[in-house]
């Protein structure tokens, strides 16, 4: 069976490692996050910006990132992605009653339908059978949402089809960890301020390989590049 490194291992064979790094959970991945904060900046401002980053992660009101942070985030994206898909469909809604029918979009479809079509640079006035399998193509696609086929989408409608399609989407994503939980070292299920910055002061420090306190774009290629080596070896 092949043995594969982990990044840390990797980066103490590299040479990029420090000794401390061999047994020290997360900090594969935050090697990996830490590349945004470092082009042309001194090792200062990298961390205060990863500091920042983490201050604004912080949304459940508890010291620290927790897996609640996240799932708070989700919920946020969720409701926002919701709310812009709702909007797109309410904006049909001509006579502002809170539903849309199939007269409705008939009628908010029909410039698109009618709109010429564009060939080799010439502007072609369509015919009336294109105009209506265009505008029965969008209406169609609108009434996706009509659960009951009745020609009219109601609000509750809206919701159920788009929390639908909102978690067929979500099914297939991967939760993001900017700040790595397994950067939790005493296991009180909370990445603390101080927990974060031990490994982000490790990660820095081995960006900046002669120590001056200023990343070079020599130092940043290196890095970048070793990344590359290690994504490749470990996928």
């Amino acid at each position: 069976m092949k043995q594969r490194l982990s990044v840390a291992g990797l980066l103490l064979v590299t040479g990029l490692g420090l000794a401390q790094a061999a047994d020290a959970p997360g900090l594969d991945e935050l090697r990996l996050r830490v590349m945004p904060f470092v082009h042309g900046k001194t090792v200062a401002a990298a961390r205060e910006q990863a500091i920042l980053l983490f201050r604004t992660l912080d949304i459940d009101g508890v010291p620290g990132i927790s897996q609640a942070d996240y799932d708070m985030a989700a919920r946020i994206q969720w409701a926002q992605q919701r709310s812009h898909q709702i909007a797109a469909i309410l904006a049909h809604d001509l006579d502002g009653d809170g539903q849309v029918t199939r007269a409705e979009l008939q009628q908010a479809f029909g410039r698109q339908a009618r709109a010429p079509i564009h060939q080799s640079g010439v502007a072609l006035i369509p015919t009336g059978e294109q105009v209506k399998a265009v505008l029965d193509k969008l209406v169609e696609t609108a009434l996706a949402a009509d659960a009951n086929k009745d020609g009219i989408i109601t609000f509750q409608e809206m919701l159920a089809h788009v929390d639908g399609k909102l978690k067929t989407q979500m099914a297939n994503r991967h939760q993001d960890q900017v700040v790595p939980l397994a950067l939790d070292r005493n296991g009180d299920g909370v990445v603390s301020l101080a927990e974060y910055t031990a490994a982000l002061d490790v990660v820095l420090k081995e960006i900046d390989t002669d120590g001056d306190g200023q990343i070079s774009a020599a130092e940043v290629q290196a890095y970048q590049q070793t990344l590359q080596s290690i994504q490749r070896a470990v996928s």
